[in-house]
């Protein structure tokens, strides 16, 4: 699933979710939000990318 959500005064939050049929509970997300110039205000996902970080989702 893949989408994005423009807001009042044209911030953005684009999104995208991938369900691994083949593998139980095996998911990839990313959420991003960007204001009217496209500047990323925050983004959110489980690349694994800091698996060392105390706070990264279990795959």
């Amino acid at each position: 699933m893949r989408g994005s959500a423009i807001f009042y005064g044209d911030s953005k939050l684009e999104f995208a979710e991938v369900k691994d049929t083949d593998r139980q509970n095996r998911v990839k997300y990313r959420y991003h939000y960007m204001d009217r110039d496209q500047h990323m205000i925050f983004r959110y996902d489980n690349a694994r990318h800091y698996l060392a970080l105390a706070n990264f989702p279990p795959s």
